[in-house]
């Protein structure tokens, strides 16, 4: 039943039953929360104590597992120590070890290599003495086929040679003698190899030359002997060699037979034709008593006229050039000075023209006279001073 009871105060009313059952709840609820925050905080509190007691032993562990690292850790610094030690010694060890293995497989290379080599030297030396085997079997075989074609062509070859230097001997005599006649001797015919006939300029036979042309390594003394007998009749006997006697070293005579090579020829040549010619003028001078006039004649058409008559020609040719070049400078040289004098001379007579007309006197009067130059020869003036 509820049961109201009014406030003097501020004169309300509420229900007592109401509050008391309020404020009975609110006891009971504080009295509960109050339990369940004891029992709560009881757990709580064992839990924490539990709590703590396993964080003090796992603290504990922790500790002696700190402890037991903390050693270990010293023992490690230790053992690193030492295996820094070991490891700087193994280092030195495995360098030392590296450089003797180097040092080792260099040796063992260097041997290996001269096996290789010397076994290569073997292999290609007896190689090599088998190919110079071959080839000194070859040459063996090559020099007895060369020896066999020598044999049966030397007859032919020297034919050829011979003949080919008997064609050069006789071009050059005919070139060099073009008034001669010449004749060449076919092979197997009686005699040497070729005649000349000297001649003169009036055509006139001088004498006669022998020719014998002999192309061999060794002189051979019969050679002489020979055309000796080939040259009965000829006034001259010539042997052109290639080899000349040991006793010679250029062309010159011997036993009455002249000898020479081949590049003498010309010189050899010319002096014994001058001497044919000489022997003959001075043989047709003595026999047929030839009078001056054929004297002066001959002396004129002689070498030797010439050669005085082209000396007394050049120097005079000289001297001639000499004194026209001096003439011809003197020339211009007058002309020079005439044409100075000539520019004074109008100067002063027109200086006197203008002195005349100023002063009205007359420079005549006074015995003052111009000057009058000579005539002065002619010079061309293209003309120039020759030089040598």
């Amino acid at each position: 039943m509820s049961e109201f009871i009014k406030c003097p105060k501020c004169n309300h009313s509420f229900d007592v039953t109401v509050q008391m059952r309020s404020s009975i709840e609110k006891d009971v609820r504080s009295e509960i929360a109050q339990e369940i925050r004891d029992e709560t905080l009881a757990e709580s509190s064992n839990m924490y104590d539990h709590k703590i007691q396993s964080y003090d032993s796992e603290i504990s562990n922790l500790k002696n597992i700190i402890n037991e690292v903390s050693s270990e850790r010293d023992q490690l610094k230790v053992s690193k120590i030492e295996l820094d030690n070991i490891k700087l010694n193994h280092e030195n060890e495995i360098a030392d070890a590296k450089a003797q293995a180097k040092l080792d497989a260099k040796k063992e290379f260097n041997q290996i290599r001269e096996t290789i080599i010397n076994t290569r030297i073997e292999q290609e030396t007896e190689l090599r003495d088998l190919r110079i085997k071959e080839l000194e079997l070859t040459l063996e075989r090559l020099n007895a086929k060369v020896k066999t074609l020598n044999k049966s062509t030397s007859n032919v070859n020297s034919e050829l040679v011979g003949e080919s230097l008997e064609g050069a001997v006789f071009d050059t005599l005919r070139s060099t003698h073009p008034l001669d006649s010449f004749q060449e001797i076919q092979k197997g015919q009686y005699g040497a190899d070729i005649e000349q006939y000297v001649r003169t300029k009036n055509g006139h036979n001088a004498g006669k030359i022998l020719y014998e042309i002999k192309n061999h390594k060794n002189w051979n003394d019969q050679w002489i002997e020979k055309i000796r007998k080939d040259g009965l009749g000829f006034d001259v006997l010539v042997i052109i060699t290639t080899t000349l006697p040991k006793d010679m070293k250029n062309f010159g005579e011997k036993n009455g037979v002249f000898i020479c090579r081949y590049h003498e020829l010309k010189v050899v040549t010319n002096l014994l034709r001058y001497a044919l010619l000489r022997s003959n003028s001075i043989t047709i001078r003595e026999s047929h008593k030839e009078t001056i006039q054929d004297r002066v004649i001959e002396y004129i058409s002689s070498p030797e006229y010439k050669f005085v008559m082209t000396n007394i020609i050049s120097a005079y040719k000289d001297l001639d050039d000499s004194i026209r070049r001096e003439e011809n400078y003197l020339r211009k040289s007058t002309k020079s000075k005439r044409a100075k004098l000539q520019t004074v001379i109008d100067s002063i007579a027109d200086m006197l023209g203008r002195l005349e007309s100023i002063g009205d006197a007359t420079f005549t009067d006074i015995g003052f006279d111009l000057p009058r130059l000579l005539d002065e020869p002619r010079v061309d003036d293209d003309s120039e001073i020759e030089e040598e």
